[in-house]
């Protein structure tokens, strides 16, 4: 693969100098496709030509009797100046097009040829917007080029940062492991518990980047059962007790029914994962939990009085990886997955994920789910 700092690279003569016919060049390419045209429009005129002595022929079979007058010398002459010059004219035109269409074309070539490379930042410029298809497929190459880049920097900043994310438990393990085998370290229940808490901590960030890697491919499946949000919402505030009170974080609870189709695994894991990231980034502030019905769908509001994010945190906050403070969630054991993991569980129940600032000047995450979502065509659905 490329190196993403790599220049941008395009194809073609450069501001303020003169254009190379290199198309010519490639291969008898252009001239193949100006012969052509040339034999096409050749055949054309051939044809009407031709046509009018064969309908002259047949009009004096048919009427014998017609006077018709000889063709004379200088009117054949005449007939093949007409033809030769049609022929010249046709040459011209046709040369001049395919010279046009070819530069594009080889334009193209060549690009494609750089991205099968593996440099995703080419590009084709566009030199007019006169010629119809042949730039919409420079607009479609480009803008394919373009995706290929962005997914190949996104995979390599995705890689880092899982490779730093199991490495630092991998290390962990190891060293409490190769000390206990050195006598370092005496088994105890509590080494015992933080190395497991350590795999698991592991399995985790595994099943994260699975429901992440499936919900790329649209095959998230999930087990549809009748069920209501409230109820969700308070199982899952239950089972956060204890941080809330470790964190110091007061919460208040607005709960009303609204029932709906869900996976009640994959919305439990997804509200968890709003609190949890509630208890790492807003610790001390007071928690508001709502679950509502809006219109047809269910809501789940986890709303803070924390110190907030910046404009563009909250732009990529459902974005994987994205850390909106690093050392913070790297000391808390976070592994940027959560919010994502969150927007690709909503997605799959066809709903959607937002953050905004509230009046308090915290924090609001907010997950809007269909109750009809066996309905809207989920990614994977299967029977509970």
């Amino acid at each position: 693969m490329s190196d993403p700092q790599t220049t941008d690279l395009t194809f073609g003569p450069t501001p303020g100098s003169r254009p190379r016919k290199r198309e010519w060049a490639i291969g008898g390419f252009s001239w193949l496709l100006t012969k052509h045209m040339f034999l096409a429009v050749t055949a054309t005129i051939g044809v009407l030509t031709s046509g009018s002595f064969i309908y002259m022929y047949v009009l004096y079979l048919t009427h014998p009797d017609a006077v018709l007058e000889p063709v004379t010398l200088f009117e054949l002459l005449v007939m093949a100046a007409v033809l030769i010059v049609s022929l010249i004219i046709a040459a011209t035109i046709g040369g001049r097009l395919s010279h046009r269409i070819v530069n594009a074309l080889v334009l193209i070539r060549d690009a494609a040829k750089a991205i099968a490379m593996g440099n995703f930042s080419t590009r084709v410029p566009v030199r007019s917007r006169r010629m119809g298809e042949v730039d919409d497929v420079i607009d479609h190459f480009n803008r394919m080029a373009e995706l290929l880049e962005n997914a190949e920097k996104e995979l390599q900043y995705q890689n880092n940062a899982i490779a730093h994310e199991l490495r630092t438990p991998l290390t962990v393990l190891r060293g409490r492991l190769q000390g206990m085998r050195d006598g370092v370290f005496k088994p105890t229940t509590e080494l015992y518990d933080g190395l497991i808490g350590q795999i698991d901590h592991l399995t985790g960030i595994v099943e994260d980047l699975r429901i992440l890697a499936l919900s790329n491919v649209g095959r998230l499946e999930l087990r549809l059962e009748p069920g209501d949000m409230g109820e969700e919402v308070e199982t899952a505030v239950a089972a956060m007790l204890g941080e809330f009170d470790k964190a110091g974080m007061p919460v208040s609870l607005n709960l009303s029914r609204a029932p709906m189709m869900l996976d009640r695994g994959k919305v439990r894991q997804a509200l968890l994962a709003i609190m949890h990231n509630a208890t790492r980034y807003a610790s001390g502030s007071r928690l508001s939990i709502v679950a509502k019905m809006r219109g047809s769908e269910a809501i789940f509001q986890c709303q803070d009085s924390g110190p907030g994010m910046s404009d563009i945190d909250i732009e990529h906050a459902f974005d994987r990886f994205w850390r909106a403070d690093d050392s913070r969630s790297r000391a808390s054991g976070g592994s940027g997955l959560g919010l994502s993991v969150v927007r690709a569980i909503a997605e799959a129940h066809g709903g959607s994920t937002s953050a905004r600032r509230n009046e308090f000047g915290g924090m609001t995450f907010e997950i809007a789910l269909p109750t009809d979502c066996g309905s809207r065509g989920s990614q994977s659905v299967l029977s509970p």
